[in-house]
């Protein structure tokens, strides 16, 4: 408006419209600066892009760091954690088979155990399996997933596996209290409709969450007696008491102090 008015001349507007492009370009140059300073502070500041556990620090304090060549630490992802094995082609066919009949990959479980451990006690899920078939060995490798709540699970440990199907079967579960040992055998006393004990034969199977499997000798549907073992005598009248297989207590539970008299339970299926 100086300017229309003739109050200053052409050079002194085309000074001031330079000085202030010059302060705009001063101010995007500080913004810049201002940037680059909070990406610095960032890269002071390491974080770790899993949730994991952090191994022995390579760098201590005092050490020169150069960017890019030193590893100041390793960090594994420890929950859940991977165990990577090997199968067969005849097992991996087999299971790829029933896998396609109703599309069950996720479904498939996998039993694991420790050097230490005796049962396959920990569950997991396959993961994935590799593309190809190693042409030497003729085994594909398989990878599971476990969850890992307790922390015990290390990575580099070895494992014993025990690979399910997907199918799912039919099978007569009872408590381990209701197994007895004759010497090599393994039995149980079942009660008939008359309240007979009887002496029966059983052949297990393998650990389930809710008990032993039945391979052999029981029908789903009999009673066994759970409670009050050591006073059953084959061919010997009880009058039975129903109890839940797995609490081994009656429907709604027991008084307290309350002794409870030879309890039978019906053997669950799944």
């Amino acid at each position: 408006s100086l300017f229309k008015d003739k109050a200053v001349s052409a050079r002194e507007l085309d000074e001031r419209i330079n000085a202030h492009a010059a302060a705009e370009a001063a101010v995007k140059a500080a913004e810049a600066q201002r940037e680059l300073a909070q990406l610095d502070l960032e890269y002071a500041e390491v974080k770790a892009p899993i949730t994991g556990r952090v191994g022995r620090p390579d760098i201590t304090v005092g050490n020169t760091v150069r960017n890019g060549e030193d590893v100041l630490t390793t960090m594994q992802s420890t929950n859940p954690i991977y165990a990577d094995f090997d199968i067969d082609e005849q097992t991996y066919l087999h299971l790829m088979k029933s896998v396609r009949v109703d599309n069950s990959l996720s479904e498939m479980t996998v039993d694991m155990a420790l050097a230490d451990e005796a049962d396959f006690m920990r569950k997991g899920r396959i993961k994935s399996f590799d593309n190809q078939l190693g042409v030497e060995s003729g085994t594909i490798r398989v990878r599971a997933e476990f969850a890992n709540t307790d922390g015990l699970l290390t990575p580099g440990l070895f494992a014993r596996i025990r690979l399910g199907g997907a199918d799912k079967k039919q099978a007569i579960i009872i408590n381990d209290v209701a197994v007895s040992t004759d010497q090599s055998k393994r039995f149980v006393y079942v009660v008939d409709a008359a309240g007979n004990v009887q002496y029966r034969q059983i052949t297990l199977g393998a650990i389930h969450p809710e008990g032993r499997i039945v391979q052999d000798g029981l029908k789903a549907g009999e009673l066994i007696i759970v409670n009050g073992l050591m006073r059953a005598r084959p061919g010997m009248q009880v009058s039975p008491m129903l109890v839940d297989m797995q609490t081994l207590q009656p429907p709604g539970g027991a008084p307290a102090g309350m002794q409870l008299p030879a309890g039978m339970g019906e053997p669950p299926t799944e």
